[in-house]
Parts: C-alpha cells; sequence; structure tokens
C-alpha cells in the first residue's frame, strides 16, 4: 500500500556565499557573474544542462515551474535568474532565486535519504568553488529566517484520498504542525491540494542535524501512510458500489470527452488513480498517471499543439490527447 501512497521525496538546500548581497539586492551584472560561476563548477561535478531565463521563451519558462524544475520567485530575476537540470533529470540547481543557490534532488517514493546523499554531494563540491554564509551559532545563513541552519527542507509527495474524503486532513495538519511538520498542497506553501496530492515537509530548520530533520519527516509519512490506509480500507467498505462507478466514469470521460479543462482532467485523473489504488480498475498506462498528470497542464498542453491556440482549443488539444492515452486501455 505504502506505494500506492508515498509519490516522490525531496531535498532542497538554500546556500548563500558570504559577503555577497542576497539576489534581491544584487545587480544584474552580478547575478550574471554569479550565474556563470556556479555553472562553470558544475562542469566539474557532474552532467547537466543549463538555461537562463531571460534566454528562454515563457512558454518553456511556465513549462518549467508545472514541471517543478523551478519557482515562481526565480521569475523576479527574469533577465539574469538561470538553473541546472541534471541530466537523469533527478537534480535541479537555481542560482539567483531567492538565495543565491538552491538546490533540490528528487527522487521516487520514500527516498529522502538516498536524495539527500546526491543532494549533498553536490553541495559539498559547490562548496569547494564557494565560500557559504554560516555560522558555528546559527549554522547557514540564507535570505528567509525560517531557512537558518541547516537550510534544509525535506518534503515527502503523498497521495491522500481517503483521508480527503473522508474529512480528515484538517486535523491532522492541527496534529503534526506541533511536531514541527507542515503539510500543504502539492505546489508547496499556500498551494491548494490537487488530485488528493499533499506535500509533507519539516517547518524547522534550525536546532536540528540533517539526519533528525529526515528521520523526523520519514517517521510523520509512514504514520500518514498507515491512516491512509486505514482509511481506504474503511471508505470501500462503506462505498464499494459508488467507488467502483466513479472510477469507471472517470475511465469513460477521459476516453471521450471533446472539450476538457485542466481541473476536470486533475480530478478525474484523481478518481482514476483511486480506483487502481483500491484494485477497482485496470489499465494499460497505470504507472504512467502521474507524468500525466503533469502533461495536461495549460503550458505543457500549448508546448505540445502550439503556443498561440488560445484556452478553448486548449481545452479541445486536452481532450484530444487523454483520448489518445486512455482508448482501449482498459483491462476487462
Amino acid at each position: 500500500m505504502e506505494s500506492n501512497v508515498i509519490v516522490s521525496s525531496r531535498i532542497r538546500l538554500a546556500r548563500d556565499i558570504k559577503g555577497m548581497p542576497f539576489p534581491h539586492m544584487m545587480s544584474n551584472a552580478d547575478c550574471q557573474k554569479l550565474v556563470d560561476k556556479v555553472f562553470d563548477a558544475l562542469d566539474d561535478i557532474g552532467d547537466f544542462d543549463y538555461f537562463q531565463l531571460g534566454k528562454m521563451n515563457l512558454l518553456n519558462i511556465q513549462m518549467a515551474i508545472e514541471s517543478n524544475d523551478i519557482s515562481k520567485e526565480l521569475l523576479k530575476n527574469s533577465e539574469t535568474g538561470a538553473y541546472a537540470k541534471s541530466i537523469d533529470e533527478t537534480v535541479t540547481i537555481m542560482v539567483c532565486e531567492e538565495d543565491h543557490i538552491r538546490l533540490q534532488c528528487i527522487m521516487p517514493g520514500l527516498s529522502l535519504r538516498k536524495a539527500y546523499d546526491i543532494a549533498n554531494d553536490i553541495d559539498s563540491e559547490l562548496n569547494k568553488s564557494f565560500e557559504y554564509a554560516f555560522s558555528s551559532k546559527l549554522g547557514y545563513l540564507t535570505a528567509c529566517p525560517t531557512n537558518i541552519g541547516t537550510g534544509m527542507r525535506a518534503s515527502v509527495m503523498m497521495f491522500l484520498p481517503a483521508l480527503t474524503i473522508a474529512g480528515s486532513i484538517d486535523d491532522i495538519i492541527a496534529t503534526i504542525s506541533k511536531m514541527g511538520i507542515v503539510l500543504r498542497g502539492s505546489r508547496g506553501e499556500g498551494s491548494k491540494a490537487s488530485e488528493f496530492m499533499y506535500q509533507l515537509s519539516n517547518e524547522i530548520t534550525l536546532g536540528k542535524t540533517e539526519d533528525e530533520i529526515i528521520t523526523m519527516v520519514e517517521n510523520a509519512v509512514l504514520k500518514l501512510v498507515d491512516l491512509e490506509t486505514n482509511a481506504r480500507k474503511e471508505l470501500l467498505e462503506k462505498n464499494y458500489d459508488m467507488l467502483v462507478d466513479k472510477c469507471h466514469r472517470a475511465y469513460g470521460i477521459l476516453s471521450n470527452s471533446y472539450i476538457m479543462s485542466t481541473d476536470e482532467a486533475q480530478k478525474l485523473l484523481s478518481d482514476i488513480k483511486l480506483g487502481l489504488a483500491l484494485g477497482l480498475i485496470k489499465i494499460k498506462n497505470a504507472d504512467s498517471i502521474d507524468d500525466i498528470c503533469d502533461s495536461i497542464k495549460p503550458y505543457h498542453i500549448m508546448g505540445r499543439y502550439g503556443k498561440n491556440i488560445d484556452s478553448e482549443t486548449r481545452d479541445k488539444c486536452r481532450a484530444k490527447y487523454l483520448h489518445n492515452i486512455f482508448a482501449n486501455t482498459l483491462i476487462e
């Protein structure tokens, strides 16, 4: 059941250079110098593709945001903000976002320790080229005080449909917040849950080691897995026929619609995911559902069918795209 609840793990490190103004106080020329230096250092560390916002079109920038490669915060430095992405697409490093360097590693499943090892190795290599702002008393000094200390956020993306349907999420959020853990929508701070997707992460970065933070998050995740598993059993016992109908209706609509909005597509895909998790429906492309959830977002559809299409045409293209994916994939 754990694999049907835990989607992915992410480690994010915030780092700033000693003696250098934070990005919002830097000139474009100084930001560009930093970008060049970080990219040069990464050349000696691994295989990365490099992107500068000032040289990208808006469509590709928005697709990068939808894919969680970069944050909207980076757009504030749209002329000189930049990022690097590893060839295997697990590591992304933003330069001149809120901090000088934002390094993240995303791995499938509950893989916080593996993600941390990868991120930490790259961070250690970058530290050879840059002297980080660091206090022996406080730890890493960052642009936002909430990141001071380890500068690390350990987060896990979770699929929690049963707890959401049961109305238990608000109580869970209130309970785990007392432990220094926060449960938010899938886009992080300020976002709402879509597709029953939530991001669980540490709220405390000061006063704990990286290992302690990871352990704290892992324990919270495993507890939520137990709660979601029990909630699914109860949901299935009480609403079996309704759930079977719900996921098969979702399949039928995804397979046959002529117009489909993003919100409707996300809701229907979440119903399919729930049906798959509960064993109520079988389809041939079950493993790719999470990728499909990204590929139906507005700018991804525009990237596939044309950047100048209007919203109505985009909804038609989305319906066509989903029809091509789901038609004739149901396993009876």
